[in-house]
């Protein structure tokens, strides 16, 4: 404290003053040098450091007075038939979420180590919750839809009581000075002794126990209270606890009855626990770990290292190297480790540290496929994993299913390739339906089918959010914008039995005149009109997600009325479908743009909903064909099926168009130039391609035989020349006309021998 008596101008009160104003005048040139200001966020390794800063020494008195509150030892005379245990100090930053150091931790430990079993110490075992049941708990909440606390039990192994004698050394740096040579003997527990957690973990659960909750029966750190319909759940790990509720005021009484018992620290929403960064958020619980990330980068020296995009590389091998220096197996040990506590919000990392082999004599390089998951991290230190809000909207039976989103046609695409489907939808009024372009919202659509009944069998009744809907195929037709008139007939397996339906002429004209009634029909054998129709009919009308090759008797009966102009009441197949989609077990959940435009159409919110866009492959046109085996062929002038091409076409024309997805691109491209119609069957141009390869294969046959009787007129040209029957110039030498005519007769046999042989050897 400075002179009082020191004269000070302008009437400034003693106690105003900060510092002492006898003292230069500080600049900020000199406090940019004045490193001693920052001394107290190095963790001091041992007393020596602590004490030559201040704010370390706060932190020791700090935690000396919780033991004096909480009468956890009293000073005796050293025994001289017991065993002593030291103590040492253990310094520690507390940092927040992000980083940053909140606060300086001294804390003094017990050299447990020199503890003897049964005499003290007896059992040490304590249970801690496992890491799979806090994300159950985070899982549990946002299906819930509650919030979830931490609390923390200041100098928690403190509260635990011991039932042996145990006698501790003074702590270093603190020891009395008027009894240098007594030590403590605890009446609880301390930090580092073996019985510690478990002396912990009994006043906990006992006390807990004590005020009506009760103990999980698996997890048996988990205690839940219930309260009429809400509960109570409470999460112990070590002195860290975290606890939610279905009714806030629960969460009060409890951090009331706790701060009673304990002395606790309240610490608001939970934002990291173990390691895990959690963020509570309306759309559900996010949790990630990039702040470990980091630190595991640094610990392994890799903060710079280059980024990774796959956490295994699929070409690495793994073999045992002779040669290779060996690795540190400790190194080696804390990066499996700490990889593996990654997973807890990194489950893509979770083969990787289990598949290397942990032999320790393979040499340093077998630590690459560690390193390249440490790498992997960098490349992404903030990945989260979301737990959705789930509420209790719909049943368990519905989280896993799978949901069609719908297709949109791409009607500039088919007008352009002058496909008749444009004109025959046209016809029949059903263009808007093939145009809804809405997002579809997963959650709500779970809802819908999960509330789903059926009135009557036109009428359809559901609810979301507690809004009813209730609507018949006439309200459905209006909000589409199709019509509702038309045949009304319906079945699911066999075919339709009407008077001015023929199930054979429906087969004679989607799959020729010769086709057969049988019980399976295959797209493959329709014309590419017809074939292109069926997978309308096939994501629109009737949606499926799979068995596309397969033609249903219904979808048969759909296509015949949309070729043949004739009414047929779509919105009451579109209904009759999703009664049958909520009565499957496992059906995918279709119509998702339709669903979207019936909740529109009854006033359900949908701001705050997830929702997904149809995607650009979503839409019915090129790709489309691409995915059903078809190429345009530009000299043709059609669509082609790409594995009945010629080589000889693939040949002459290089520019020939694929549908998207066979070329390895997403979405729709442009539609092509306008071509004239020149459309085959597929019977059809098996016939053609089978005359093309005949009149190839008699070409090649003919230029045989051309040669071959090439061959044999040069042969006999050389025979006649050695017996001199021709001259140079291929004459007939006539010299003896009388003599020679026998010998000439016999030449001419042996020549037609010799020619025989010829051909039975050609």
């Amino acid at each position: 404290m400075y002179d009082k008596t020191l004269k000070v101008v302008k009437g400034h009160p003693h106690e105003a003053i900060i510092g002492d104003p006898r003292q230069g005048i500080v600049t900020r040139s000199s406090v940019n040098h004045n490193y001693i200001a920052f001394l107290f966020q190095i963790e001091p390794k041992n007393i020596k450091e602590a004490e030559s800063d201040d704010n370390w020494i706060i932190a020791m008195r700090e935690e000396l007075n919780q033991f004096e509150r909480n009468k956890v030892w009293n000073l005796v005379p050293r025994p001289s038939n017991h065993n002593i245990i030291g103590t040492k100090w253990v310094f520690r930053n507390k940092m927040d979420d992000q980083g940053i150091i909140v606060r300086n931790k001294a804390r003094l430990v017990a050299k447990g180590y020199s503890q003897e079993e049964g005499i003290d110490f007896d059992e040490s075992y304590a249970p801690v919750a496992r890491l799979e049941s806090i994300r159950i708990l985070l899982a549990y909440a946002s299906f819930k839809d509650f919030i979830l606390y931490p609390m923390d039990v200041k100098s928690a192994f403190l509260n635990g009581l011991i039932k042996e004698e145990v006698y501790v050394e003074q702590p270093p740096g603190f020891e009395n000075p008027h009894f240098p040579n007594h030590v403590f003997k605890l009446s609880k527990a301390l930090y580092g002794l073996k019985q510690a957690p478990r002396a912990l973990y009994e006043k906990l659960s006992g006390y807990l126990l004590k005020n009506n909750f009760k103990r999980g029966s698996i997890h048996i750190t988990l205690f839940t209270k219930s309260l009429h319909e809400d509960i109570l759940i409470v999460q112990i790990y070590v002195d860290d606890i975290i606890f939610g509720s279905t009714n806030e005021s629960l969460c009060k009484d409890f951090a009331k009855i706790m701060q009673d018992e304990f002395e606790m620290s309240m610490m608001g929403e939970l934002n990291l626990f173990l390691g895990l960064q959690v963020k509570q958020l309306k759309d559900g619980i996010f949790i990630n770990q990039s702040k470990y990330v980091k630190d595991l980068l640094k610990q392994f020296g890799m903060d710079n290292a280059k980024k990774s995009k796959t956490p295994m590389s699929t070409t690495t091998r793994l073999d045992k190297d002779e040669q290779g220096k060996s690795i540190d197996q400790k190194l080696y040990r804390s990066m499996i480790g700490s990889l593996l506590y990654l997973t807890a919000s990194r489950p893509d990392l979770k083969i990787m540290p289990r598949t290397k082999n942990p032999s320790f004599t393979q040499g340093e390089g077998s630590s690459t496929g560690r390193k390249r998951g440490a790498r992997k991290n960098a490349q992404s230190v903030e990945p989260q994993q979301l737990f959705p809000h789930h509420g209790i909207r719909y049943p368990h039976a519905y989280y896993d299913r799978k949901i069609l989103a719908g297709k949109v046609l791409d009607f500039e695409f088919c007008s352009a390739e002058n496909f008749p489907i444009v004109g025959w939808i046209d016809s029949l009024g059903l263009r808007p339906l093939f145009m809804i372009n809405l997002p579809y919202y997963p959650d709500l659509m779970k809802e819908f089918y999960a509330n789903f009944g059926f009135g009557t069998s036109v009428t359809l009744s559901a609810s979301i959010n507690g809004k009813p809907i209730l609507m018949n195929y006439a309200t459905l037709a209006s909000l589409l914008d199709i019509p509702c008139d038309g045949t009304r007939s319906w079945s699911n397996r066999n075919w339709i039995e009407e008077d001015n339906f023929s199930k054979e002429k429906c087969v004679h004209l989607l799959f020729g005149e010769h086709a057969q009634l049988v019980d399976k029909m295959y797209s493959r054998n329709l014309t590419l009109d017809y074939r292109f129709v069926h997978r309308v009919v096939a994501t629109h009308v009737l949606p499926k997600s799979a068995g596309f090759d397969e033609v249903t008797h219904m979808e048969a009966y759909t296509m015949f009325h949309i070729v043949t102009g004739r009414r047929i009441n779509i919105p009451l197949l579109i209904m009759s479908h999703m009664k049958g989609i909520h009565s499957r077990e496992n059906a995918r959940l279709a119509y998702g743009n339709i669903v979207t435009k019936i909740l529109m159409h009854f006033g359900i919110e949908l701001e705050e909903e997830v929702h997904h866009a149809l995607q650009r492959c979503d839409k019915l046109g090129k790709g489309t064909l691409g995915r059903m085996g078809f190429k345009r062929h530009k000299r043709l002038g059609t669509w082609i099926p790409r594995n009945e091409d010629s080589n000889r076409i693939d040949e002459e024309d290089e520019g020939d168009e694929e549908g998207e997805e066979v070329q390895g691109q997403e979405g729709m491209a442009p539609a092509v130039v306008s071509s004239p119609t020149n459309l085959f069957t597929t019977s059809q141009f098996e016939q053609l391609m089978q005359a093309i390869q005949g009149i190839e294969s008699n070409q090649r046959n003919i230029a045989k035989e051309l040669k071959s009787i090439k061959s044999k007129q040069t042969r006999l040209e050389r025979k006649l020349f050695e017996k001199g029957l021709i001259g140079d110039e291929g004459m007939i030498h006539s010299s003896s006309p009388e003599d020679d005519v026998e010998d000439h007769n016999t030449d001419i046999e042996h020549l037609g021998n010799d020619d025989d042989d010829d051909r039975m050897e050609d």
